[in-house]
Formats: C-alpha cells, sequence, structure tokens
C-alpha cells in the first residue's frame, strides 16, 4: 500500500510518501518524493511576471498528491513507477507526475 500527502510549514512544502503491507500498517518513515523547491517549472515564484493569476510577490505553491494505482509499473530492473497527480497553486493547474522508486533491500 501507498500513501501520498503534502507536508511542510512556511512554502516549503514536499510531497511525502509512505508505504505499508497492510492499510492499517505499520506505515514506513514518510519519505519525501518531490519538493516544492523542485516546483519550479510548475508554479510562479515571487519575482515573476506571468499571466491573469500571477500575484506579483507571491510565491505558487503545490499540493493534493492522489495516486493512479492503475498506471503503476514494475520496470524490469527491479524499480516501481508511481503515478499521481499533483495540483499547484500559482497558476491553478492540475499535473501528471510519475516517480521511480528504488525498493529497499
Amino acid at each position: 500500500y501507498f500513501m501520498t500527502y503534502n507536508c511542510g510549514p512556511d512554502g516549503n512544502h514536499s510531497i511525502m510518501l509512505r508505504t505499508a503491507n497492510h492499510p492499517a500498517g505499520p506505515w514506513s518513515a514518510a519519505v519525501p518524493i518531490f519538493s516544492a523547491s523542485e516546483a519550479d517549472f510548475l508554479v510562479h515564484r515571487g519575482d515573476s511576471v506571468g499571466g491573469p493569476d500571477d500575484q506579483t510577490g507571491t510565491d505558487g505553491d503545490i499540493y493534493g498528491p492522489y495516486l493512479v494505482p492503475e498506471w503503476f509499473n514494475d520496470t524490469a530492473d527491479g524499480k516501481i513507477e508511481i503515478v499521481y497527480t499533483l495540483s499547484s497553486w500559482l497558476p491553478y493547474q492540475v499535473h501528471l507526475m510519475r516517480t521511480t522508486l528504488e525498493p529497499q533491500r
């Protein structure tokens, strides 16, 4: 089982992942799989000049990672690709994301 959520203070949100063998847990420690600091290609930054939703001096942010398990994939080299939606603010958009995980051995 996989669980994703956004977490972090002061606009430094990260998308976190936890895994478990059963829905009731125990759940793994949280692992960041995407950070707002990596989201420059998705959101406006305070010094950007953009379209009608740009608010000068305000940074955009990321949230709402919803898993799409139907599109998960096991790779030939033993890794797992997970797919999830990711919402952004400034601008309001929904993005389709893919993250490749390497299982702990």
